[in-house]
């Protein structure tokens, strides 16, 4: 028995010092672990080999792929290793960051001069009245803000003077192909039938025949300037459109494209006070014939307004305020209909 041992044991000699000799990474954390252990030593994930034929997984210490025969030996390992490594790379995104630094004018000086409860009540009243990009993110913002040229620019640590915009405000643009539109669009080709169905449907309409069009299809294919097309026909005809647009950076606002059409309707600007907003809400209210105790409380809070003085305060549950909010906007849209047709658009989040 001690001599078949012997045996058997000089037999798997030569694989054993090839184990220690090789080493396999961690795809987790890169780690290198000897190719005899199943677990990485320094996270606890398996270990794996891939097979460089078909790209199959296999146990560290496996001699062949366990799906296509092929031998693994060290340069498997190191192609594996490269693979992975490849693939490390091939995951990385390059993408555009802006970073934005306030510094403010001689602001080291001042701390030595200025106690700090001092210099907190100089920074907190310390108002910047502009804002100035570079060239690159002027491009990248062009149309959704209105800038204005300040010329090549020296700043402090930067060696070349760069071309340096005027924020003025924004422009009212709420998505790209709207920028697009503005600038001007190619007269649209090949759509008669589907603009005609839609035209049909807009007749209907108004003739006091309400109607649901879906446009669904893969992007590119021209659905928004479809839209564009039949909104574009709407304001010919002094007809009322109202868009409603998901955004992704909104996602965790409840009503954000309500939100937005109301602040449109409303002619909300950034420069109002919040008591000029309540006043414009209650104006519009009232001009449309709304009871303001009962619908001033929640739109006002829809909107994130202050709570208006001398009316009743919200008491409902959020599920009940829920509903009422949405009868209230059921019935202003109602409210429109009977001035004027309308078209309202929904866009479905991507």
């Amino acid at each position: 028995m001690n001599e078949l041992s012997a045996e058997l044991s000089g037999c798997y000699t030569p694989f054993r010092g090839f184990v220690r000799r090789r080493a396999v990474r961690c795809s987790k954390c890169r780690s290198d672990n000897p190719a005899a252990k199943k677990f990485c030593a320094a996270c606890g994930t398996a270990l794996v080999v891939l097979c460089a034929k078909c790209a199959s997984e296999n146990s560290a210490s496996s001699q062949f792929c366990g799906d296509c025969g092929e031998a693994l030996n060290a340069s498997t390992v190191a192609s594996s290793n490269e693979a992975l490594a490849a693939q490390e790379v091939s995951d990385g995104e390059r993408r555009q960051l802006t970073v934005m630094f306030c510094d403010l004018v001689d602001s080291t000086a001042l701390s030595g001069q200025l106690d700090p409860e001092e210099l907190r009540e100089v920074i907190r009243t310390y108002q910047a009245d502009s804002a100035a990009i570079s060239s690159t993110t002027y491009r990248l913002v062009q149309g959704f803000f209105v800038c204005a040229s300040m010329g090549s620019q020296i700043l402090k640590g930067v060696v070349k003077p760069i071309e340096v915009y005027r924020v003025l405000g924004q422009s009212g643009a709420h998505s790209r192909f709207e920028v697009v539109t503005r600038a001007g669009l190619i007269p649209l080709v090949d759509r008669e039938e589907e603009m005609a169905l839609l035209g049909r449907c807009w007749e209907r309409t108004k003739e006091g025949q309400g109607q649901v069009v879906l446009l669904s299809g893969e992007p590119g294919i021209g659905k928004s300037r479809l839209v564009q097309e039949i909104k574009e026909k709407v304001v010919r005809e002094a007809g009322i459109q109202a868009e409603f647009r998901p955004s992704p950076y909104h996602e965790n606002t409840a009503y954000y494209p309500i939100i937005v059409h109301l602040q449109r309707l409303l002619d909300l600007q950034t420069s109002d006070l919040p008591h000029q907003k309540l006043d414009k809400l209650e104006r519009k209210l009232s001009e449309y014939g709304f009871a303001l105790p009962e619908a001033l409380p929640p739109f006002s809070a829809l909107l994130s307004l202050p709570e208006p003085a001398g009316y009743p305060s919200l008491v409902n549950s959020p599920q009940r305020l829920r509903q009422k909010m949405l009868d209230l906007l059921m019935v202003w849209l109602l409210k429109e209909s009977e001035r004027r047709p309308v078209l309202t658009v929904w866009e479905k989040p991507p």
